[in-house]
């Protein structure tokens, strides 16, 4: 099964539409226990979302009111038209940037933190990790991360946390590269342009979002309220407007700068034999996945042009894109495709059939 919003959001994605929300809500989650709300963490996050305090001016009338005022600009063609030129005249602007200046020093082998403060998921490496740890409020300067197991994330101490033995965590501890090595100024006045990767989304949402501390995972770590990849945030000390770009985007924003990703022009979409890998039914093509194609080919219309779909949903897992192959499985027939997931070539499973991206080996 599917979220409701996941279930809205995978039908409008079929009919190329999207969803309108303010961006400060006039309705609230209230409820603190569920299925969906059953943790602090959860009810945290929720606690700390802005609500919109602005009178209603319709009343409890049932005419047309204009409450929002002139909302023409939200409109497809004059809405492309402002990403557009905010993307041509935003400052150019990288994750490495935003991570420049700090690094992660080891400071104690095979150890652990006693006490915990946040878990700020997975990073490629210690001195990623140190740069989200220096812009994560109640973060101590000391962290801790794994160099064998990076998907066990980036996790920083409560202050004056005390540490304890493991075998596979180090400790490390945030540090200037040297002493006169300023960090990143930006300035509030300006726009600045971030292009990205899923892979890196979430590395980048620390320093474009102001998360409450805390609320790390608290809901699913997908990419919300986006226009075909496009997204806006703040730096988070600075206050900067960041222009967030997903380099594949099919709506290609950045062919000015030529940081656009397009597939191979070789490569070739195969649809795998049931509970088979990518990695082995490309091979029986002479070819090799490529698992940073896989992003292509993870959308229901895709999907419909290669199964007999006889609906698209959105699921979890390392397997996806996948159809419900197997006539006894309860989800037959379905295609799943996922927000969510980041999914690899090595995986599969019993009851469906994958959708392959292979290119030249």
């Amino acid at each position: 099964t599917m979220g409701w919003d996941y279930w809205f959001r995978v039908g409008f994605d079929e009919m190329k539409k999207e969803c309108i929300i303010p961006e400060v809500s006039r309705s609230h989650h209230a409820g603190e226990h569920g299925s969906s709300i059953n943790t602090e963490k959860q009810r945290q996050f929720f606690r700390s979302m802005a609500l919109a305090t602005l009178p209603n001016r319709c009343g409890n009338s049932l005419e047309y009111c204009d409450q929002f005022g002139d909302i023409s600009y939200l409109l497809q063609a004059p809405y492309e038209r402002w990403v557009k030129k905010a993307i041509s005249t935003a400052l150019p602007l990288h994750l490495s940037d935003l991570q420049a200046g700090i690094t992660g020093s080891k400071a104690k082998d095979k150890s652990e933190c006693k006490e915990l403060q946040e878990d700020l998921g997975e990073t490629s490496s210690a001195n990623q990790c140190a740069a989200l740890v220096s812009v994560t409020k109640g973060c101590s300067k000391y962290f801790q991360w794994s160099p064998q197991f990076t998907e066990w994330g980036c996790r920083c101490c409560k202050k004056k946390s005390e540490f304890s033995f493991h075998e596979h965590w180090n400790v490390y501890v945030v540090r200037k590269l040297s002493p006169d090595t300023d960090a990143l100024t930006l300035s509030p006045d300006s726009t600045y342009l971030v292009p990205y990767v899923h892979r890196e989304f979430q590395a980048l949402a620390t320093f474009a979002f102001a998360r409450p501390s805390g609320s790390q995972h608290a809901i699913p770590q997908d990419i919300r309220t986006h226009h075909y990849g496009f997204l806006t945030g703040r730096h988070v000390t600075s206050r900067a407007e960041l222009l967030l770009v997903d380099q594949r985007s099919p709506r290609e924003y950045l062919t000015a700068t030529n940081e656009n990703i397009r597939p191979n022009p070789d490569w070739e979409i195969v649809v795998a034999p049931l509970g088979h890998a990518c990695d082995e039914t490309c091979q029986d093509q002479d070819m090799k996945c490529d698992a940073s194609h896989l992003y292509f080919v993870n959308d229901c219309s895709t999907m419909k042009s290669y199964f007999p779909c006889k609906w698209c949903g959105h699921q979890v897992g390392l397997e996806l894109p996948a159809f419900v192959a197997d006539s006894s499985n309860m989800n037959f027939g379905q295609c799943l495709y996922s927000y969510i997931s980041l999914p690899k070539c090595d995986t599969k499973h019993d009851h469906t059939q994958r959708l392959c991206t292979c290119v030249p080996a």
